[in-house]
Order: structure tokens, then C-alpha cells, then sequence
């Protein structure tokens, strides 16, 4: 699994964007960036390129500049709800009844998820042994129509 950063920069990068050019200008916690008018002329020379606007979300002119953000990168800051354990301050603060998630990432970065659900202090314990690298509030299924 890549870092947050890395996953930001290659889809700004497969939307033809030059990322030596646009990354001091890219907000690394949601991906999006706000350009200014000549910045904007400068930097996406591309932007009237049909193909790069079908990878915008909608545009929206704030009064710091002119915000954008990939649709490839749609909800980055959301995670799919998944919050990333680096250190203990990334546990949830609330050890409270509450239930979570959990899961790692192998050798191979690859996910995968616990099958169990978690008390906060329960996730504590298993990041503090290295068990777990990932955590999310257990999500609630419905149950079925027929």
C-alpha cells in the first residue's frame, strides 16, 4: 500500500500533471489545490483539454484562488472510513462501549481486514504489539430484505 502522498501524486500525475510543478500547491491531507489566476495559466496549460475536465470534480472560484480536485481522489481525506495507526495519538480518544474495525497491512502492503470488532482499548493493546495498522467505527449492515 502506498503512503497517502504517493497515491496523490500518481493521480495527479495520470491526469498529466507535471507534480514537480504542482506540489507545493496540493493540500496533502484531501488532495485538492487552489490556484491562483496566473499560477493557473502557467501550471495547467492542459485544463481546457476535455479529457482533463472529466477528471475534475466540479470547480469551484473561492476568493484565494480557483479549488480543484481529481474525481480520481474523491473522498481522500475520508479514507473509505478507514483511519491509518502511525502512532498512538491515531488511536480513538473515546474508549467508551463503542465499536471498531481493524485490520493490517502485510509485507506486501497488502490489506487485510480482522475479523473480530474491537473495544478502543482492545485497539490499543493490538497496535501497541503490532498487530494492526488500520482502524474504522464498525460499520452497520442492514439486514435483509427477503
Amino acid at each position: 500500500m502506498k503512503s497517502k502522498q504517493e497515491v496523490i501524486q500518481q493521480h495527479y500525475e495520470q491526469a498529466g500533471l507535471v507534480w514537480n510543478e504542482i506540489n507545493s500547491m496540493v493540500n496533502m491531507n484531501d488532495g485538492t489545490i487552489t490556484l491562483k489566476d496566473p499560477i493557473l495559466k502557467n501550471t495547467l496549460t492542459g485544463y481546457e483539454n476535455a479529457v482533463f475536465k472529466k477528471l475534475l470534480n466540479p470547480i469551484v472560484l473561492t476568493d484565494k484562488g480557483l479549488w480543484l480536485e481529481l474525481v480520481s481522489l474523491g473522498n481522500m481525506d475520508y479514507n473509505n472510513g478507514w483511519f491509518r495507526l502511525e502512532s498512538k495519538s491515531d488511536l480513538p480518544s473515546d474508549f467508551g462501549n463503542k465499536l471498531y474495525e481493524a485490520g493490517y497491512l502485510d509485507d506486501q502492503y497488502g490489506f487485510h481486514e480482522m475479523n473480530k470488532y474491537y473495544l478502543g482499548f482492545q485497539l490499543k493493546k493490538d497496535f501497541e504489539r503490532g498487530l494492526i495498522t488500520h482502524f474504522r467505527a464498525k460499520q452497520d449492515r442492514k439486514p435483509p430484505i427477503y
